[in-house]
């Protein structure tokens, strides 16, 4: 089973993921760089050899198996040159520059990534966690932020999280400023506007039960450390600048 993040793609998962065409990977001119030091052999492998490598792998290379277990498979098959067996090789002298080449074929050869992606985009348990751990490291940082005692520590963490969830369900999922619906994602390249952000109502205090909401990003990031009224008078100006009218 491989692991990406905190996503575990089965064997199954991925073979199904596999692509037709190559994907178009970034050409690397930093000496050592796997993609350069082995060009020839990445460059040897089409989609469904790969997929006959990933097969044979999946079955003599699994953890517990001594290393030498596939290219004696591949001795009783006669696969004795090639670019499967020149790989195999490459595992019998060092696992680490094998699993290397392994994951950038994968790279050009699988949809893995978007996959864990996408897993990643609906997991709210890794959302609350990713912010928890953003929150607490946020206020460690910064040494004028207070953070509450119950939300310190492993324990406290746990408790923020839970915290965190219960407060989401009490806004029905809405951003407490705009009412928008708040997205759960993680995972992703691009910024989302509207992705969930947590933010103290009072800036000049610190993060507890009572001082904070969620509300959407672009919201959090316009409102800074500005209070509510300033805020307030800021998006008045805004409208008035642009000739918009609020609805």
């Amino acid at each position: 089973m491989n692991i990406t993040g905190s996503k575990q793609i089965t064997f199954t998962e991925r073979i199904s993921l596999r692509r037709t065409k190559p994907r178009k990977v970034r050409e690397y001119t930093k000496e050592g760089n796997i993609s350069i030091v082995h060009k020839k052999l990445i460059e040897s492998f089409d989609s469904n050899l790969f997929k006959e490598y990933e097969l044979l792998l999946h079955r003599w290379g699994t953890q517990g198996r001594k290393r030498h277990e596939l290219t004696r498979y591949m001795d009783r098959k006669d696969i004795v040159a090639g670019p499967m067996r020149e790989l195999a090789e490459i595992r019998n002298k060092d696992l680490k520059e094998h699993q290397k080449i392994v994951a950038h074929l994968r790279h050009i050869w699988t949809n893995q990534k978007e996959h864990v992606k996408e897993l990643q985009k609906n997991d709210a348990d890794r959302f609350w966690k990713t912010m928890a751990t953003g929150v607490v490291a946020g206020a460690n940082r910064r040494t004028n932020v207070e953070l509450s005692s119950t939300w310190t520590g492993s324990a406290g963490k746990k408790e923020l999280i839970k915290f965190l969830k219960t407060l989401y369900a009490k806004q029905n999922g809405k951003c407490a400023i705009t009412g928008i619906d708040l997205e759960l994602e993680t995972g992703t390249d691009k910024p989302n506007p509207n992705r969930c952000s947590l933010d103290r109502i009072d800036s000049s205090r610190g993060y507890n039960h009572r001082n904070v909401w969620l509300v959407c990003g672009w919201v959090n990031i316009m409102k800074h450390t500005m209070d509510m009224d300033e805020f307030k008078d800021r998006v008045e100006l805004l409208y008035k600048v642009f000739n918009l009218q609020p609805t």
